[in-house]
């Protein structure tokens, strides 16, 4: 089935004359006779490169050099690689013509290659655990585990002790009767009338004989509940999902997580400049089982790449987390001086200046 894009470029063409490139083309490009079709290298990263079994290759770097071959007038063929690394070494060794995807351009790439301008700028960005999709026992009862509920609830119990303790033995020299019916006897009623005053406020000053102790019972009375409100209200707060999730604002955060990234590819480098230790992964699934198994917290890769993953369903119970690491640039690499790079430039540029380039973009990445 013929995608609905290149119905579009077809009826485009039909509009030119006999043999004219589509307005959006240079004018003024050098020919490029090739007797054989470019050998174009590709590796899978979703949403620039996708397979797909019955329309082929497609993706916005796809569709973009479709796009430019109409403009260079090349035939082309795709080969596919299993790593980046894999890839730029192809082109390297002169195996391929050109390496297409979500190839950053960095220093240690420039000295190997030639780049043409960037297609796209994108950034690093992680994804950790969806709570809000996993949440089972576990999350629940790690959220009762938090110091600062810990803190709380040791200190209503240190605090409903102190005061049984304090009214059976202030009691018990006053005379008071509820709490003399022997030592043990007598501090378990003081314990219970003690939780009843601490959590409810609700206390009798009249049941007890020892004048601190009844205006004691009174302050509790008219503010215990409004006391014991505001702890319940801290307890709830950090049992919510907003207590539980565990957020990633900057990098420190990521310094205590079970961090991940792919084998291959900028983010593992990232991870050693920042002195962060990660595991490496070689592929989507193994990422989804070491998170499905809890064997990892974060995961650090290209953002677009995530969020269209993510977005997709492709990676399931994880989110994209608000935070941009470092920025990278996408272009297309060739072998140094290359007799493809000044006319790949120029129809790139073209491109980009053209409507047919928001199409592209919105169609993969979505409105800005």
């Amino acid at each position: 089935m013929i995608r609905w894009w290149w119905c579009i470029c077809l009826l485009f063409a039909c509009l030119q004359p006999v043999g004219a490139a589509p307005a959006f083309c240079p004018q003024d490009l050098p020919a490029m006779a090739r007797s054989s079709p470019l050998k174009v290298g590709i590796k899978y990263a979703p949403p620039f490169v996708l397979s797909d079994d019955k329309q082929g290759w497609k993706g916005l770097a796809i569709d973009l050099w479709e796009t430019m071959s109409v403009c260079l007038g090349t035939r082309h063929e795709y080969i596919e690689f299993t790593s980046t690394d894999e890839l730029l070494r192809a082109v390297e060794t002169q195996q391929i013509d050109v390496a297409l995807g979500a190839i950053s351009i960095t220093n240690q790439r420039e000295r190997q290659l030639d780049f043409s301008h960037p297609f796209h700028n994108g950034s690093l960005g992680v994804i950790v655990r969806d709570v809000t999709q996993t949440r089972g026992f576990i999350d629940v009862l790690a959220g009762f585990l938090r110091t600062d509920v810990v803190l709380v609830v040791v200190g209503l119990i240190f605090a409903t002790i102190v005061i049984a303790y304090t009214y059976w033995r202030v009691e018990g020299q006053a005379g008071g009767g509820l709490f003399r019916k022997g030592p043990a006897r007598g501090f378990y009623n003081a314990t219970l009338w003690a939780i009843q005053l601490v959590f409810s406020g609700r206390g009798d000053p009249f049941e007890i004989n020892h004048r601190a102790a009844q205006l004691f019972v009174l302050f509790l009375t008219f503010f215990g509940v409004t006391i014991v409100s505001g702890i319940t209200a801290i307890i709830t707060s950090s049992l919510t999902l907003q207590g539980i999730e565990r957020r990633i604002h900057n990098v420190g955060d990521l310094k205590n997580q079970h961090l991940a990234v792919m084998i291959t590819g900028q983010a593992g480098e990232w991870a050693a400049t920042e002195r962060l230790y990660a595991v490496q992964l070689r592929s989507w699934p193994e990422v989804q089982r070491q998170f499905d198994e809890r064997s990892i917290d974060a995961f650090v890769h290209d953002r677009d790449i995530l969020q269209f993953l993510v977005r997709d369903g492709y990676l399931k119970n994880v989110r994209v987390e608000p935070i941009t690491l470092r920025p990278s640039a996408y272009g297309i690499a060739v072998e140094i001086g290359s007799s493809l790079r000044k006319p790949i430039d120029r129809t790139l540029l073209a491109i980009q200046e053209d409507r047919v380039w928001s199409v592209l973009t919105n169609k993969y990445l979505g409105s800005p």
